[in-house]
Order: C-alpha cells, then structure tokens, then sequence
C-alpha cells in the first residue's frame, strides 16, 4: 500500500511541475514579446526550466517504481522435455535468454535422446 501511495505521489508531482512550468514558460514568452524587465523574465524562464526539469524527475521515478514492481510479480520459466514419448523426463529450470519453444538444449541423461523446451509460462511470485 505505502509503495503505491509513493507512486501515486509520484505522478501526482510530475502533472503539478508540467502544468507550472508551461504557465511559467508561457507567462515568460509573453514577458519576453513585451520587451518587459529582463531580470524578471530570467527569472521566470528559470523558473519554468527548473519546474519542467522536477516533472521529468518526478515522472522518471513513477516510471522506476512500476518497473521494479512488475518485475518482482513473475518468475519465466522454461519447461524442458525428452522428445522420446516412451521417456517421462521433464525437467523445469529458470528462464535463459536465447530460450523458445521446441529448441534443442541438449541429451536426456535416461535414455539418450535430445532434449527439447516444451513451453515457457510465467509463474506468479509468493509475497
């Protein structure tokens, strides 16, 4: 609940900082067209720079937070089985980059034929 609150916050700040720095750059181009104080409109564009720059950040670190948590939820398995249907070898192990359905990975240790990935599933993580 707390990591979601946090994200929530998160995304909250991001639209905040946006929507203050486009008013804060937009009031600046209207200084700006005005040929108004420079000091003061330094200081606005500055401003608006800096909100726009805090929106980035605070939308980066939503971003962050849902990829670790995704991330978390599955573990991918791979399922690897004995092409010999008289052989009841099956073996299941983690995920290897380079895997896919009906690639050969090798000998079964029982009775010698090749040893095929049947399937690859996501299988949930216990909290």
């Amino acid at each position: 609940m707390l990591k979601t609150r946090q994200s929530l916050i998160f995304i909250l700040l991001s639209i905040v900082f946006s929507i203050l720095a486009v008013v804060l750059l937009g009031f600046g181009l209207l200084k700006f067209q005005e040929n108004s104080d420079t000091y003061l409109l330094s200081d606005i564009l500055a401003s608006g720079f800096l909100c726009l720059l805090l929106s980035l950040f605070f939308a980066y670190q939503h971003k962050r937070r849902l990829q670790f948590k995704l991330a978390l939820r599955y573990l991918s398995v791979t399922v690897i089985k004995c092409s010999n249907s008289d052989c009841n070898f099956r073996e299941e192990r983690k995920f290897k980059r380079g895997d896919y359905v009906f690639k050969e990975v090798g000998n079964c240790p029982k009775c010698n034929s090749p040893l095929l990935i049947e399937s690859i599933y996501a299988r949930p993580l216990r909290k």
